[in-house]
């Protein structure tokens, strides 16, 4: 991967990373590194690094300072929402477990406000969804407005999960119920997600005042691969998620445990043919962050060379830093079949997608789940 073209976007680098002293060179646009380090979604980690060196113009530290109570103020609300919603759903007997920016605040963050949290994801069981949407609908969440409420049949076939929102005096708060990490029609192909599993290696998780689980720490990091790649196309969630997994890795390898925590990675994504993902995901945020990456963890998980080569022509610092929509309609398809594992499985998914997609508009335009 080529480096950033703009010494703004250098600086921003090097003050994520965890390893050495950023200086501050006579070009740096603040202007601009304000407004990235806002839409890549780091401006409170921004502001904890910038406070500590060398004066910092006051026009560029005080926007970032302000970003960074705002987000504290707001993942303090989000969390009493979260133990509202972990409440009702145990009120009704229906375990979940937090997943993303909620539980990676809590686990792996020094500080939960240098973490955005955009909205609430949760695992619930898939025989049990109905059961949670009817528990969550008491706390008055339903369909977002802007979207058709489309049967469950229809969204367990071809989605992961419900979005759902509810409104109240703080403005809107969005949740997502999953049943899965990845929309069950592809997943079916190429991938070999172990749900059940997910259950069984869960951790506890524990906030203010309520105890939930979250994923196992290689769980964690493979949802982030899933996530960074075959759900936004690498770039689109900009530089927080490869943030996410430096300091996830950094997380669980400075202890003792190291070994064991490799080990658990690399066996999941082998058995959940996941391998191309994450190997995928390590490398840019090595290149990106500097992320510690044993030669041997590397080495297990690479792919073939023709993926290799094509990643690293493809995919550049400057695309992730601005958030570019490089693969879009057949784009986003070649992007897909080059990050399997096993090149049958592109054949396997055309056929379930082409001849087992067959009903969709059917399951789609029956009756609505629930409003």
């Amino acid at each position: 991967m080529e480096p950033p073209t703009s010494p703004t976007d250098r600086f921003l680098l090097d003050c994520l990373r965890l390893e050495g002293q950023p200086e501050a060179a006579p070009e740096i646009d603040w202007p601009t590194l304000v407004e990235r380090a806002q839409r890549n979604g780091v401006a409170p980690l921004l502001y904890r690094r910038l406070r500590e060196m060398p004066p910092i113009p006051p026009a560029a530290l005080e926007p970032l300072r302000q970003a960074y109570y705002q987000n504290a103020a707001a993942n303090t609300l989000r969390y009493r929402e979260l133990g509202q919603v972990l409440s009702a759903l145990e009120a009704a007997g229906i375990p979940a477990i937090v997943l993303k920016g909620p539980a990676l605040a809590l686990t792996i963050y020094p500080d939960p406000a240098l973490r955005v949290i955009g909205d609430l994801d949760l695992l619930v069981r898939r025989e049990q969804v109905e059961q949670a949407m009817a528990a969550l609908q008491s706390l008055g969440y339903g369909p977002p407005e802007h979207e058709p409420p489309y049967p469950f049949e229809y969204l367990a076939r071809f989605g992961r999960h419900l979005q759902l929102q509810r409104r109240d005096r703080t403005g809107t708060l969005d949740l997502e119920v999953h049943w899965t990490l990845i929309g069950e029609l592809w997943a079916g192909a190429v991938t070999a997600i172990d749900v059940e599993g997910l259950w069984v290696r869960a951790t506890p998780l524990q906030g203010e005042g309520w105890r939930a689980c979250q994923l196992s720490p290689a769980d964690m990091l493979l949802h982030l691969a899933l996530h960074a790649t075959l759900m936004h196309g690498f770039t689109e969630l900009g530089l927080r998620i490869y943030v996410d997994v430096d300091r996830l890795v950094r997380h669980h390898t400075s202890g003792k445990e190291v070994g064991a925590f490799w080990a658990q990675v690399i066996a999941l994504a082998r058995a959940q043919r996941l391998a191309t993902i994450l190997y995928t995901t390590l490398m840019l945020a090595r290149d990106l962050l500097g992320t510690p990456l044993p030669a041997s963890v590397l080495a297990a998980l690479r792919p073939g060379a023709v993926q290799q080569r094509i990643f690293a022509q493809a995919l550049q610092a400057d695309d992730i830093l601005r958030q570019r929509r490089l693969f879009a309609g057949p784009g986003k398809w070649r992007m897909r079949l080059m990050l399997l594992d096993r090149w049958r499985d592109g054949a396997r998914a055309l056929g379930l997608i082409v001849l087992g997609g067959r009903g969709w508009q059917a399951l789609r335009d029956r009756a609505p789940f629930r409003r």
